[in-house]
């Protein structure tokens, strides 16, 4: 009888008290979940690095996104060096794009070894015209080329290494926001796949160019916006990653108009982001705006320290694209321009085959029809829409601000204005086409884009090594 009255412990047990656990049985808790993220980061990592280096190996010419003046500033600033206008081009780098030859059809130069006056009057002619970016990608470009001197690549191809791991650094910064924005691990392997393939990302990745660090620069905007709408705290981080973002390339405006946009559109929306508090719309606009100010701060005060050029020189930028005008239609035509960053005509030549410019096109293609999907479907999140629209209008943005810009400083309109300018808003669409990979359609096509993505790449370096 006295043990039937006894309580059983399912009836206390609304009533008990866990014992705090200690901080060693916390460790081991977190610990498989951590590394388990390490080791998923560093295959990832690794992966990227591979397929660079392998690429490498492949493509022993130069490449036509201005690679030699890339690389004579980063030689410069190896030694301490910025480049200012009028400075020219080292005779070694010279030397070496003669003796390599460029990737383009019917590039001509004097031949390979010649000396004296021939290449002298050559020589005397090839300025440095990347002066008028920020000087931030070059020098931490080669401080982090110093190390890996010794690994028997060379001089060029490694700092072409160092911009791979530019581009892995982006890969995993978009991996892990991909990640706590709820996108299922399948879909975000298939999309990193379809990232590293796509040929005008490869191709910043195994070529000196400060294009590479776009989708790094777009994933830390996503991620300070995403992070601050989420806890409301350090608004100083967003003016911060907007100023590193241009400081390693102007171009990354594009990331800046797309995080501010989203914040903008966010402050007119009810829902609150997983996991916090909606802020206050007047906070959202506060935070758009310091993000925008940190970008535009940056940029002035590059324009205004920056050396002047000397008296009577003519930069080659100015010789071949620059204009005395600029009318309204010239800057309707290249709004358009980097409305699919993932387009472009400067393909290496082992990547140049008709199925992965096919696979290139329908990658392109998926990105704006899930965007335009996130933007009409009545059950899409806000935040989703907000993410779409927000990397439209900074592609379309970024187009006009860039197209003034040149033309305001230094005199310069280009028609044909790269896509790949547009590349540090590739996460910000990229997320809102992880999320609708859950559609069977979506998804299948983004799996069989990918399968001839990586087939034709891969193929194609193995083909050229």
């Amino acid at each position: 009888m006295q043990q039937a009255l006894q309580p059983t412990g399912r009836i206390l047990a609304p009533f008990q008290v866990t014992p705090p656990l200690d901080l060693a049985t916390r460790l081991n808790a977190v610990a498989p979940t951590a590394a388990r993220r390490a080791l998923v980061g560093a295959f990832i990592a690794l992966s990227m690095m591979s397929l660079v280096v392998g690429a490498i190996r492949a493509h022993p010419l130069w490449a036509p996104l201005d690679e030699g003046v890339h690389l004579d500033y980063v030689l410069k600033a190896s030694r301490g060096q910025m480049v200012h206008a009028g400075d020219l081009i080292d005779r070694s780098v010279l030397r070496d794009v003669l003796c390599r030859g460029v990737d383009w059809p019917g590039w001509r130069a004097p031949n390979c070894g010649v000396d004296g006056d021939e290449f002298e009057a050559w020589a005397a002619t090839q300025f440095n015209y990347v002066h008028v970016h920020p000087p931030v990608y070059y020098f931490l470009t080669a401080g982090a080329s110093a190390p890996l001197q010794g690994l028997g690549l060379g001089v060029r191809d490694t700092v072409r290494a160092v911009d791979g791991i530019w581009t892995s650094l982006g890969l995993l910064f978009f991996a892990w926001i991909a990640r706590r924005e709820g996108v299922r691990p399948w879909a975000i392997a298939v999309l990193l796949l379809l990232l590293a393939t796509t040929p005008v990302v490869l191709y910043a990745s195994i070529a000196v160019t400060n294009d590479a660090t776009s989708l790094l620069a777009g994933g830390l905007l996503l991620a300070g916006v995403l992070a601050w709408e989420r806890s409301g705290r350090r608004l100083w981080v967003l003016p911060a990653a907007a100023a590193l973002a241009v400081s390693l390339k102007a171009t990354n405006l594009v990331a800046v108009f797309a995080a501010a946009t989203y914040l903008m559109l966010r402050a007119t929306t009810k829902d609150p982001p997983p996991g916090g508090e909606r802020a206050a719309p007047a906070k959202h606009f506060a935070a758009a705006a310091m993000t925008v100010a940190g970008a535009i701060a940056v940029l002035v005060a590059w324009v205004v320290v920056r050396a002047p050029p000397p008296a009577g020189y003519l930069d080659p930028m100015q010789a071949l694209f620059g204009v005395s005008t600029l009318t309204v239609a010239d800057v309707a035509g290249v709004l358009p321009a980097l409305v699919s960053p993932t387009r472009g005509s400067l393909v290496p030549t082992f990547l140049s085959g008709t199925p992965l410019g096919l696979a290139t096109v329908a990658f392109g293609a998926l990105l704006l029809v899930a965007a335009a999907l996130a933007i009409v479907r009545p059950s899409a999140s806000s935040r989703l829409r907000s993410l779409s629209v927000g990397a439209l209008v900074g592609l379309v943005a970024g187009a006009f601000v860039v197209t003034l810009g040149n033309f305001l400083l230094q005199g310069v309109f280009l028609e044909d204005l790269p896509p790949r300018y547009g590349l540090s808003a590739l996460p910000f669409l990229a997320v809102p086409l992880g999320a609708a990979m859950h559609d069977r359609a979506i998804g299948g096509a983004a799996l069989v884009i990918a399968t001839v993505s990586v087939i034709a790449v891969v193929g194609g370096v193995i083909g050229a090594i």
